[in-house]
């Protein structure tokens, strides 16, 4: 059976949020060029320093579901 994007997105759509989020990762690493390992490490330490930033009450994680919703997805 030959599947289109549409139908692809379609059936996105009907996942978790979660089986949606651990899509769009494989996805990503699946067509991702190789990083600089310089880009690679700034960007972990970006994710790092929002993470510490939730931890310390001074940034809110927004709920992936309601994230579609703000982005109209």
């Amino acid at each position: 059976m030959h599947l289109t994007v549409d139908d692809l997105i379609a059936h996105a759509r009907q996942l978790s949020s979660d089986e949606f989020e651990l899509l769009m990762v494989r996805l990503n690493h699946e067509v991702a060029l190789p990083l600089d390992p310089e880009i690679e490490d700034a960007w972990m330490a970006e994710v790092e320093r929002r993470v510490d930033a939730v931890d310390r009450g001074e940034m809110q994680a927004v709920p992936w579901d309601e994230a579609r919703k703000r982005l109209g997805l």
